[in-house]
């Protein structure tokens, strides 16, 4: 959040502090008892740590709350705060807080299911209660598939129930088979009074689709993602060399983002394999209505996607590059159309990189020839049922059917 962005807020903190510090001041001296300690100062931010661990990550968990943990001894530590609710598949769900000393848990959690969305906003509302501040971040981690409904990723005809029920979108946090609707998880970390999280970091595989973005586009000012998988150990590095960047006035997510990808790209063979994106967020929302109207002004209906840039490690291709999508439907008019869009996306993508290939000489492994930051669905004629439930996203109801 930067200062214009906060002024306002602090404002009425400084005001409620100095009041209330005035009316304990008349109260001591009227009693004549001893002076209370000083009101203590709001903290600068609170980073909520959300891992949603009751599957087969759960043997990270607490390797993510070692790297935490050792981040954040590079950060002011009193002025700040790290909170980790963490669940696992064999342990007890529990609340964390990571301080200079190191972690330590402030409240175990009776069995629930993380990925349930009333769960995840208690679980929010819990952290700002005990550790409110003047800011927040949000990091994430667990399996997802960006927009996708459950089960689409591994199968996109039929969604492996055989069904032809249009099913919710649900694409992140998984606890055991449950999985978690996007829209529904952007309800859930809402914070009070209108506020949004500074950034939220999602350490999931699939998640910086344009639709992901413009669902989050309310909850935060900016958006750290992957148009591919996410390779273990993820973020885990980041933590325990650049934490810190998060916990900037201003947070350095593409410091953080570069980080990221710096670490994956010294890597050798099928593990030099990342894509990463920074996103502004406030942007998101002006980019989704011009390519809106590019795909208007489109003269090709892209029934074959196969040579646009794709991202996913499967049978069908279902994450597309967004700049190139635009570019084949609008065909030898792209050059007339586009340039406004570059011009827009160049404010939203603030960093932005990929390896050039991803996980190569494993199934479906593929080349990355370009990667504007943001990925895109194609609607496919073999995909009728997916095609249906992409209608249903946000994006598509409030930009492309209009």
């Amino acid at each position: 959040m930067n200062a214009s962005k906060r002024a306002g807020h602090n404002a009425s903190i400084e005001l409620f502090y100095t009041a209330l510090a005035a009316i304990m001041a008349l109260a001591a001296i009227q009693s004549c008892e001893k002076t209370p300690d000083p009101v203590p100062a709001e903290t600068e931010r609170t980073i909520i740590v959300y891992i949603a661990g009751d599957n087969n990550l759960s043997g990270e968990v607490n390797s993510k709350i070692s790297a935490l943990s050792e981040g954040f001894k590079h950060v002011d530590a009193i002025r700040n705060r790290l909170i980790v609710f963490a669940d696992y598949r064999t342990e007890m769900p529990k609340l964390i807080e990571i301080t200079a000393e190191g972690p330590a848990t402030i409240e175990t959690y009776p069995s629930l299911n993380s990925a349930d969305p009333e769960n995840l906003k208690s679980v929010i509302a819990d952290i700002i209660g005990k550790y409110p501040a003047e800011s927040y971040g949000l990091i994430c981690f667990s399996h997802a598939s960006g927009w996708l409904p459950q089960g689409a990723l591994s199968d996109p005809t039929g969604y492996s129930s055989g069904s032809s029920v249009v099913q919710e979108p649900t694409s992140i946090l998984q606890d055991g088979s449950e999985e978690m609707a996007l829209e529904d998880f952007a309800d859930a970390i809402q914070l009070p009074g209108g506020l949004k999280y500074d950034f939220i970091a999602l350490e999931a595989c699939y998640m910086a689709g344009i639709e992901v973005a413009y669902e989050l586009k309310d909850a935060a000012y900016s958006l750290i993602a992957s148009s591919a998988e996410i390779l273990s150990p993820g973020f885990e590095s980041c933590y325990e060399e650049y934490l810190y960047m998060l916990y900037r006035t201003d947070p350095d997510i593409a410091g953080f983002a570069k980080a990221y990808f710096d670490h994956w790209n010294s890597m050798q063979g099928a593990m030099r394999s990342a894509t990463i994106s920074a996103i502004d967020l406030s942007q998101i929302g002006q980019l989704a209505e011009e390519t809106g109207r590019i795909i208007d002004e489109g003269t090709y209906l892209i029934s074959d996607p196969s040579g646009i840039q794709h991202f996913n490690r499967n049978h069908h291709h279902l994450f597309f590059d967004l700049t190139e999508y635009l570019e084949a439907v609008l065909g030898e008019n792209k050059d007339q159309y586009m340039e406004r869009y570059r011009n827009i996306l160049a404010r939203t993508i603030l960093y932005s990189n990929a390896t050039d290939s991803f996980m190569p000489g494993y199934p479906y492994s593929f080349n990355i020839d370009t990667s504007c930051g943001l990925t895109t669905y194609i609607m496919q004629p073999e995909l009728p049922k997916l095609n249906r439930d992409y209608e249903r996203t946000s994006y598509y109801s409030e930009i492309l059917s209009n």
